[in-house]
């Protein structure tokens, strides 16, 4: 389904969710802000993916005031990245988290975490704005992100030549150590051969 050039927002919650004034809310606020959204209400994780996708949404909103919101949001990005859209959509989550699990779900791959949904964590412009960067950083990556990759590769490069160097070093030594061994051998075979020359020149002279 085609957004006319509107950014979609697919608004949903979790299963056990019992609120819904807060999911209304907001939505009504995006829609004064020319938004276009979705009220999905309680569904799975496996299925807010599958409708985000049929709706072709921009971006994915989640309310969540009963917890579970970790667990939950794990299983969310997962069938997000095995759909195939993890990288192009933004998600958004608010409502009651524990202020220690925010950098949890941003990691896990939510742009924008609101403690409380709409009231107090931020105002309508400091939500409409996350979701509009959310979404500029999704479409054109951030040169930040991009260079990091790059100065990755470079570190694991050198690493790489690094460990060759070295494994190469180690076996010129060895090969050094093995001339050393075959040449000594060799020396003491030859003082061998003359010590038995002598002896046997030794025993001719005594006859």
């Amino acid at each position: 389904m085609e957004n006319n050039g509107k950014t979609k927002v697919l608004m949903a919650q979790f299963p056990l969710e019992t609120h819904s004034r807060e999911i209304i809310e907001i939505s009504g606020m995006l829609q004064s802000e020319g938004m276009e959204a979705i009220i999905m209400g309680n569904a799975l994780p496996q299925n807010i993916i599958e409708r985000a996708i049929q709706e072709s949404a921009n971006v994915i909103g989640i309310c969540t005031f009963s917890g579970g919101e970790i667990a939950l949001g794990n299983v969310l990005m997962k069938v997000a990245k095995e759909k195939g859209i993890k990288k192009k959509t933004a998600f958004i989550i608010g409502g009651i988290i524990a202020p220690e699990n925010v950098p949890k779900l941003k990691k896990i791959g939510f742009d924008a975490v609101f403690l409380t949904a709409m009231k107090d964590s931020g105002s309508k412009e400091e939500i409409i704005s996350s979701i509009q960067n959310a979404i500029e950083e999704k479409k054109n990556p951030k040169p930040k992100k991009v260079a990091a990759k790059k100065v990755a590769a470079k570190k694991a490069g050198k690493k790489k030549a690094a460990v060759k160097k070295v494994t190469a070093k180690k076996a010129a030594v060895k090969k050094t150590a093995v001339k050393k061994a075959a040449a000594k051998k060799a020396a003491a075979k030859k003082v061998g051969a003359k010590k038995a020359v002598a002896k046997k020149v030794a025993k001719k002279s005594k006859k």
